[in-house]
């Protein structure tokens, strides 16, 4: 049986079978995964960034879903370039329409960003961040395993 490990961050919780850091702020309702966990700046593969949007911070804000995901591309992961493609996933019983693209800095990499909103209207924007010598059938079932498994806590 494959080791499975839980993370919780903000109201949610995932699993995974891999190891990843301990969360860590990246700003303000935002936090990030570092993937492999224990590991300097410069050896890790994937990032995976959980962006939060509480009703009261969405009226102040004052954007679209398509704002939101923007807002959290140039802000949290480096970049404001439009979606090259899409990806749906299946995230908390309900189809996501998630955007794919790709960076060349600071290292070249790849992006996919969800936005989902849970039953009390917080959204939610998850980015995954990967260079691009991360094997991608491994990102793929890292990403699989947390979309399928991510649940309210």
């Amino acid at each position: 049986m494959e080791t499975s490990f839980t993370y919780f961050v903000f109201s949610l919780t995932f699993n995974s079978s891999v190891e990843f850091s301990t969360p860590f702020e990246v700003g303000l309702n935002a936090q990030q995964f570092s993937f492999p966990a224990n590991v300097d700046e410069d050896s890790i593969l994937l990032h995976i960034t959980f962006v939060k949007f509480d009703v009261e911070s969405q009226k102040n804000m004052n954007m679209t879903d398509a704002e939101f995901l923007n807002y959290t591309k140039s802000t949290f992961l480096g970049t404001s370039k439009p979606a090259e493609t899409t990806k749906i996933r299946q995230i908390m019983e309900k189809n996501s329409f998630g955007e794919i693209l790709k960076t060349k800095i600071p290292t070249p990499s790849n992006i996919e960003i969800h936005l989902i909103t849970l039953p009390d209207n917080t959204k939610f924007v998850i980015g995954f961040k990967s260079v691009n010598s991360i094997n991608t059938s491994e990102l793929e079932k890292i990403i699989v395993e947390i979309t399928n498994s991510l649940k309210i806590n």
